[in-house]
């Protein structure tokens, strides 16, 4: 080695062996400089323009001095750090041009990269433990990140053993919602409000609930709560809750127009009850599963069920008449469903309709409201009337009501 002064502030170093080296007072290399201008820290036989084996540290006050700074002098190129065994390496990289290290990235992104496809970027903090966050390519195709897993089976995991996996909050940064599996693998979710935590959760009978617990946030759905769910073709809506079933009120305005309670009896309806359509009667339900209110055409509710032919509802009040103007004459035919008010100043007759005419269980009701002769009633066509063929109203005030079989037959109620 010749070293050779330069003016008053440079020194000229000179090798005249290839690698030249630079020992310690132990003899033991400590800088090598090969002929190619390759120089080497701990090692004899560089192979980049500085390869050093062995730890580099920087230390600095400052961001200024004490940093590495590893650039590529080509603007359109990348520069980057590899880490790691030739089998299994790790880069950390910033590209120079777009679509460089992965699809998508552009000039002065950060990369982190495992560059083989069966290992994984774990990010976390602490000096010990696992990562907090995993990224991994599941079989080469397939990213997936994990949250308290190394394991994600999806393109997102969350894991956490004991608190809700999911927070969403606020921009006030105080009110949030959460959600969160248990370990029965129900989904659970709610919210921070000061005194009323509103849950929904999936339970094992493929329903959804939404209840509100007590300060506990018991998570079970012990709780009373709604559920809507489904099994096989039926759905329903119930309230339910552990120990006994609430009342389910539906209603509109912030109360229950409806009421059922835990019994599945109605037990409150507050406003009016309509049957939008009328149609013809409908078959008898099986036994046991009770009846079936309707309107037919001619505007009149009925009622049918295993053991009850079609019954009209309009008996005993509900009924129709002919209002202030008495009858003093025969309608003929009467009119199903409606009370008759006659004026018997002289005899006449109310005929009725004929009992297929009138359904069964059609009504006509005839009253003596004025006058001293007989109202007499008559069948139409071959109808009887309590097996008769016709019937007296005699009495002033009197009145009889008439139900057709819906075939040929009158019965006086």
């Amino acid at each position: 080695m010749a070293i050779k002064e330069i003016g008053q502030s440079a020194v000229e170093v000179g090798f005249q062996a290839d690698p030249g080296l630079i020992k310690n007072s132990d003899g033991e290399t400590v800088i090598a400089v090969t002929a190619d201008k390759k120089v080497g820290i701990g090692t004899t036989t560089p192979a980049t323009v500085l390869d050093v084996v062995g730890g580099i540290t920087a230390t600095s006050g400052n961001d200024g001095a004490g940093t590495i700074a590893v650039r590529s002098g080509d603007a359109s190129q990348y520069s980057k750090i590899s880490m790691g065994t030739n089998a299994n390496k790790a880069t950390i990289g910033c590209p120079g041009a777009s679509d460089t290290f992965f699809t998508d990235t552009a000039a002065g992104d950060l990369v982190l990269r495992a560059d083989d496809n069966n290992n994984k970027v774990h990010i976390g903090a602490g000096a010990s433990g696992a990562a907090q966050l995993v990224v991994t390519e599941h079989s080469g195709t397939d990213p997936r990140i994990g949250i308290g897993t190394a394991s994600p089976d999806r393109a997102l995991e969350i894991l956490d053993a004991s608190n809700p996996q999911l927070r969403l909050t606020h921009t006030d940064d105080t009110h949030y919602s959460e959600m969160q599996t248990t370990a029965t693998g129900n989904l659970l979710a709610e919210g921070s409000h000061a005194t009323n935590f509103y849950k929904i959760a999936r339970a094992s009978t493929n329903a959804y609930s939404v209840y509100q617990a007590g300060a506990s946030q018991v998570s079970d759905g012990a709780s009373k709560g709604l559920s809507v769910g489904v099994t096989g073709t039926t759905a329903y809506i119930w309230m339910r809750g552990t120990g006994s079933n609430g009342a389910l009120n539906i209603g509109a305005g912030g109360t229950g127009g409806l009421s059922i309670d835990a019994d599945n009896d109605i037990v409150a309806l507050e406003g009016t009850f309509q049957l939008k359509a009328e149609q013809d009667a409908p078959s008898a339900p099986p036994s046991g599963e009770g009846g079936i209110f309707y309107v037919k055409s001619d505007g009149i509710p009925y009622y049918i069920s295993d053991s009850t032919a079609e019954t009209s509802l309009v008996g005993g009040g509900g009924i129709a008449t002919t209002g202030a103007t008495l009858i003093t004459a025969d309608p003929s035919p009467a009119v199903a469903g409606t009370m008759y008010l006659c004026d018997s100043a002289s005899a006449f007759n109310v005929t009725l309709p004929t009992a297929a005419a009138a359904g069964n269980g059609g009504t006509v009701d005839v009253c003596k409201a004025s006058g001293a002769n007989d109202v007499t009633v008559l069948r139409a066509a071959s109808d009887t009337i309590n097996g008769a063929t016709s019937q007296l109203v005699s009495v002033l005030y009197s009145n009889i009501t008439l139900v057709s079989d819906g075939t040929d037959k009158w019965w006086i109620r």
